[in-house]
């Protein structure tokens, strides 16, 4: 089983309260940074309570026990949790929404390099030096979204939440893929209420819905070919079916 959050800390208070629950009976492992595998940190679980693994012991985590509370960014991508040649990881549990790092640099050039190619894409047939001029300027306007957007993922200008969703949605089709390695059977729980919260229309579902909203029947055929039956189960999720019309107001909306 992997419990699943953002950071090292937010794991730490995870495995804290694993720990005290009333039913918990061992088995508990914790990632922590290379740094902390043998510190006396008090905001760890004692080492008798959570076995502490790092990066490096991850694969092996089956060995230590039978719970692994970790970051979803170190765990999506290119790890293999096996016994065998089946997956050892049955359930995964998604206990805080990913954050959104907009002010991230990698994360702001990704964005602002991916307006500016969707612009070229757009008027491919075009003139190559006012194809450019648009793909800069579309750039442009990226950077100044971003700068001025809030923080707050419920706050954030429509087209940033989607590239947030986007991202999380392929790292957890990622790890899925991971966790059904051999035929493994896997349930990913998403419990964290905020990605249920649709007070200001960005919950998950409502973003899926207009991500999806916008995709040319090409790209929806080629997110298919690319995703599969992971993809259709997230789509499935938001009530998105293959005839499902798009979403009401998701086109010409005005993002100030």
């Amino acid at each position: 089983m992997l419990v699943v959050a953002n950071s090292y800390e937010q794991c730490a208070h995870l495995a804290t309260g694993i720990a005290r629950a009333g039913r918990f009976d061992g088995g508990l492992c914790l990632a922590v940074r290379a740094g902390d595998k043998h510190a006396g940190n008090p905001d760890l679980p004692r080492q008798s309570i959570a076995t502490r693994l790092t990066f490096e012991e991850f694969e092996d985590f089956p060995h230590y026990g039978k719970i692994l509370v970790v970051p979803l960014p170190l765990i999506a991508r290119g790890l293999n949790i096996v016994v065998g040649t089946r997956s050892a990881v049955r359930s995964v549990y998604l206990c805080v929404r990913p954050l959104a790092r907009i002010d991230d640099p990698a994360e702001m050039y990704g964005s602002i390099n991916a307006a500016g190619m969707r612009a070229l894409a757009r008027d491919s047939d075009t003139d190559p030096c006012t194809a450019l001029a648009a793909a800069a300027d579309a750039a442009w306007d990226r950077l100044e979204l971003m700068l001025r957007t809030a923080p707050q993922f419920t706050a954030m200008h429509k087209p940033l939440q989607e590239e947030v969703v986007a991202g999380m949605i392929v790292d957890l089709i990622q790890l899925a893929g991971r966790a059904r390695r051999g035929g493994t059977e896997a349930v990913l729980h998403m419990v964290d209420y905020a990605f249920h919260e649709d007070t200001w229309s960005a919950d998950l579902e409502t973003v899926l819905r207009r991500i999806h909203s916008q995709w040319t029947p090409e790209v929806r055929a080629r997110m298919n070919d690319l995703y599969g039956e992971a993809l259709g189960a997230f789509l499935s999720y938001a009530g998105i079916e293959a005839s499902t019309p798009e979403y009401p107001g998701s086109r010409g909306e005005e993002h100030a």
